[in-house]
């Protein structure tokens, strides 16, 4: 059986979506960040730490005709702050230790200033899972603010795992 565990602010959300009506929205997002370019600290309008879901799965020992083990998926993040403070990642781990077996996506607004709104638009990712064949993994999804008030959210879509 799979695992799934949201923490913080993670939801399912509507309005920002690559396939369907919904996609999951890890960061909180619901404030402007008025304070301009490097700007002040606003407390208490963004958490300070990761948000992040994962999903445990077992990967067969016998690899699919297509000879991989195929995860797909998009995300699209959206912030007022750079990845200097604020970024998402997305890790391949041990489900037993939390040991990080492969770091997929460490991704954020590249400008060294927080303060201006930059949205990064949908990314598709493609990585091959096939050398954790007969292991169980998993794929962990994070967004990390820093509690500054700038706030930073992802939104991931179309999480795909072809075992076929």
């Amino acid at each position: 059986g799979a695992d799934y565990a949201p923490v913080g602010y993670a939801a399912v959300v509507t309005g920002n979506a690559t396939d369907g009506t919904y996609s999951a929205r890890l960061g909180r997002f619901d404030e402007v960040y008025a304070g301009g370019i490097n700007g002040p600290p606003v407390p208490g309008e963004e958490p300070a730490g990761t948000d992040f879901i994962y999903q445990d799965v077992q990967l067969p020992s016998q690899l699919p005709a297509s000879g991989h083990f195929l995860l797909t998926f998009s995300y699209n993040i959206q912030s007022y702050d750079s990845i200097n403070y604020d970024w998402f990642d997305m890790l391949v781990e041990d489900p037993t230790s939390g040991a990080v077996l492969l770091s997929v996506v460490h991704d954020g607004n590249p400008s060294p200033d927080w303060g201006p709104y930059w949205n990064g638009g949908w990314q598709n990712v493609s990585v091959d899972l096939s050398a954790f064949a007969g292991s169980t993994v998993r794929l962990w999804f994070g967004d990390r603010q820093d509690g500054y008030g700038d706030q930073t959210a992802t939104w991931i879509d179309n999480v795909k795992l072809n075992c076929h």
